[in-house]
């Protein structure tokens, strides 16, 4: 069946679906896929396909040329959801101590010293403070061979090994320059992104031999283990690329990649960045709520004296957000929402945001903030609670076939799934892969939050349909709302930790409600 593959991630069997918005392959997560400190083969989600670029070669990506003004000066954002104090929980700063390194795309966090059972991983350049903050405290035993030569107890659970893979050593020069590129978690954007237009990858850069720092102007190269090294030659066209430098080198300009390897700039397109995410809600904003999105914007109306609706001569803008009174009325077969100013708008141009009839069961039953995410596919919108209170509203973009069709798994009908869920892992970055297309990836997508199976919410940094029917059943997210998100949901990633397995988490576990 296109667009299905069965792959391993997070030690769980999953079924991958796509989350490509218009080519019909299945992407699956690389990220997190085997349970062994091998190179992985798949993981929790997949990616949309490439979206519009605009620029002729890779840099520091622009805005999206064609995001409203609207979407930034119009929402009421000022920043204050997540809180301060939710953020530093969501992304902790480090404490003092000592700490271990990765050199590995996947430096496991085990359950047991020795064991095979993990609870998350660090990435390149990621660290996390040792148990007491002290190695000798930390000391759990001796490996088993190169690549783990002895065990560590971490914070805040687990053990993880030193070895080729990870270090203990803070002033390791490769430790030095991995720290420096990885990835960063203070933006929405942990990487930048473009599309390749068929890139090959090289380990050295052109001309020279392969040895370190054969440039003065390149960053420092190093000759990494396989778990560290970029393990393609090429980046196939219409594939992502995620890369942490732009540098000249013997006249060329060249990109260096997330995982070390080297490209000709001119072979990517960087994407804009998008501008748009959601709104707080609280006293001076409530729901309901109506988000713009169509292409070209929302009629406004007025109710003229002899009760006829008709337009204002300004159209809204798209991504635009209008508070509604609740109030609905048909016209014909069209139905229309008032507006708290008095205008009505058209219910086939918004995504309406609203509370549901009653809170979930999982949600209801659980402790602490008690928070959960009320999703509706057919309005694209997306509303987090805390208990009863909701606190965010946005857009999103669903499956591409709607809500699943009765009968048929939402696999076959590209459709998002329907039910209760929760939160079942959660990974700053992960790599996804065509099941159909082995040579079709998309780079280190931004913030996935898997809610079941293969399922999850994830940035979508190629794209900028909010609203719209986008992926192949997942849930699409402006990277400016999948960071909030991330931060925000249950239970948090421990510092330090690239990605998390939630089911062996303490506490609570974000609920993910999903609807018509």
């Amino acid at each position: 069946m296109k667009g299905f593959v069965r792959v391993r991630a997070l030690g769980l069997a999953l079924q991958a679906v796509s989350c490509a918005a218009e080519r019909d392959e299945a992407l699956t997560d690389a990220a997190a896929a085997n349970p062994e400190p091998s190179p992985p083969t798949a993981a929790p989600e997949a990616a949309a396909s490439v979206g519009p670029s605009t620029t002729a070669s890779a840099s520091v990506p622009a805005s999206v040329s064609d995001a409203p003004a609207a979407s930034l000066t119009t929402n009421g954002e000022d920043g204050s959801w997540p809180s301060a104090e939710r953020l530093a929980v969501g992304f902790p700063k480090p404490e003092a101590g000592a700490r271990i390194f990765s050199k590995s795309r996947h430096l496991w966090i085990r359950k047991q010293a020795g064991g095979s059972d993990w609870l998350g991983y660090l990435s390149l350049g990621d660290s996390v403070r040792l148990k007491g903050g002290d190695a000798a405290i930390a000391y759990a035993g001796g490996g088993d061979g190169v690549t783990c030569e002895a065990w560590y107890a971490v914070e805040p659970r687990g053990f993880a090994c030193t070895g080729s893979e990870g270090t203990l050593d803070p002033n390791d020069p490769e430790v030095i320059e991995l720290v420096r590129t990885r990835a960063n978690v203070a933006s929405p954007w942990p990487y930048h992104y473009g599309e390749s237009l068929g890139a090959p990858v090289a380990l050295t850069l052109p001309g020279a031999p392969a040895s370190p720092g054969a440039s003065k102007t390149s960053p420092p190269l190093f000759a990494l283990g396989p778990g560290g090294r970029s393990l393609t030659t090429e980046i196939h066209p219409g594939s992502t690329v995620a890369f942490t430098d732009t540098f000249e080198h013997d006249g060329r300009s060249l990109l260096l990649t997330w995982d070390r390897g080297i490209i000709d700039a001119d072979r990517v397109r960087a994407y804009p960045e998008s501008p748009f995410h959601g709104v707080t809600l609280g006293p001076h904003r409530k729901l309901p709520l109506a988000f713009v999105k169509a292409d070209d914007g929302g009629d406004e109306l007025h109710r003229t004296d002899e009760g006829r609706f008709e337009p204002l001569a300004a159209k809204l803008p798209r991504l635009e957000v209008v508070e509604l009174t609740g109030r609905t009325e048909k016209v014909g077969n069209a139905s229309l929402h008032e507006t708290r100013r008095g205008t009505w708008v058209r219910d086939a141009q918004v995504g309406v945001a609203r509370e549901p009839t009653e809170v979930p069961l999982l949600a209801s039953a659980s402790q602490g903030r008690k928070t959960w995410i009320d999703i509706s596919i057919v309005n694209g919108t997306l509303v987090a609670y805390e208990d009863r209170t909701p606190v965010y509203a946005t857009l999103i973009s669903p499956g591409r076939g709607g809500p699943p069709v009765p009968g048929k798994p939402p696999l076959a009908t590209a459709s998002t799934p329907t039910g209760v869920f929760a939160v079942l892992g959660k990974f700053t970055t992960a790599t996804m892969i065509s099941s159909t297309v082995s040579t079709f990836v998309h780079t280190e997508v931004n913030y996935p939050q898997n809610f079941e199976g293969p399922y999850s919410l994830h940035g979508a940094y190629w794209h900028d349909r909010w609203g719209q029917k986008k992926s192949a059943g997942c849930v699409n997210l402006a990277p400016i709302d999948a960071r909030r998100l991330f931060a925000w949901t249950d239970p948090p990633l421990p510092e330090g930790w690239h990605g998390l397995k939630s089911v062996d988490a303490p506490g609570h576990r974000t609920v993910v409600a999903i609807h018509r």
